[in-house]
């Protein structure tokens, strides 16, 4: 996702389900690219941040972009 469509989506107050994000959050947590300090090592994104935006992906496919359907349709990609 690049940095402008980012911005617009929060501009729009476009951000995923919390129930999504805390998902999201829970399994960059676990993961042993975390940093420890908020941050990704593989995509040095804010992992508070990115974990919001409904286009935004795990760089190495723990979670994917999410399109608002309702939580219970979507399948965690653990």
């Amino acid at each position: 996702m690049s940095l402008i469509t980012a911005i617009v989506d929060a501009l729009d107050g476009n951000f995923v389900p919390d129930e999504v994000a805390a998902q999201r959050k829970q399994i960059c947590k676990k993961c042993a690219f975390n940093r420890g300090i908020g941050t990704c090592i593989k995509c040095t994104c804010f992992i508070a941040l990115k974990t919001l935006m409904p286009q935004e992906e795990c760089p190495i496919g723990k979670w994917g972009q999410h399109d608002n359907e309702p939580l219970e349709n979507v399948i965690p990609l653990i």
